[in-house]
């Protein structure tokens, strides 16, 4: 049918709209990686930007008779990029840093030292993240993912610019993990993980 917007309008104040700027994300740290110091709800409050993860299947040519058409075999799972607005002492950076090193054995940063590049095992560099959607001005949560096994790849580079006065420092670190779980929310938002095992935030 034609577009109404009398109906748009009605359907937009019966459900409403879901804000890119209501959300939080819950960090962990591996079990075996010490690093600099650590403090989860300081990562959450500096975390500026961050993605809920798509789906996506991985599919191949297949052919019996007739027009190739694809199948699908697999799925993938898409990196997801954190953007970080900066301490004085650029922490964050630092630490996101530290964690890359750890994976990759680079366990002396002194200019005069050759690293080992011994990487570390799987187990002692993964860790777990949620992202969690909040309803617009209230503290409901409506929707929450969940990444198993999530480790940084990449920390970006910061530009220095003599021009930038009133500009600061963001840097954005892309990770990897294993796979991702959407966390069931009931009863006006409560997720069952919240009910049941709350997520404990590391310090």
């Amino acid at each position: 049918m034609a577009f109404d917007i009398g109906e748009f309008l009605s359907d937009i104040t019966k459900h409403g709209v879901s804000k890119p700027s209501q959300f939080d994300v819950v960090f962990t740290r591996p079990s075996k990686f010490s690093g600099p110091p650590f403090s989860a709800e300081h990562l959450s409050f500096r975390c500026e930007t961050a993605e809920l993860p798509g789906r996506q299947v991985a599919t191949t040519p297949y052919r019996i008779y007739g027009a190739t058409h694809p199948v699908a075999y697999n799925h993938t799972n898409l990196p997801i990029n954190l953007t970080f607005l900066c301490s004085e002492f650029l922490s964050e950076k630092v630490y996101f840093e530290s964690w890359i090193e750890y994976i990759a054995g680079l366990t002396s940063n002194k200019p005069d030292d050759t690293p080992r590049m011994n990487a570390q095992y799987y187990d002692n560099y993964v860790a777990d993240m949620e992202i969690h959607q909040f309803q617009m001005n209230q503290n409901t949560k409506i929707y929450s993912a969940k990444f198993i096994e999530i480790f940084p790849t990449n920390v970006l580079p910061l530009t220095l610019d003599r021009k930038l006065q009133n500009e600061v420092h963001k840097v954005q670190v892309t990770f990897a993990y294993k796979r991702w779980a959407r966390i069931p929310h009931k009863d006006g938002g409560v997720a069952e993980s919240d009910r049941q095992t709350p997520v404990t935030k590391a310090q």
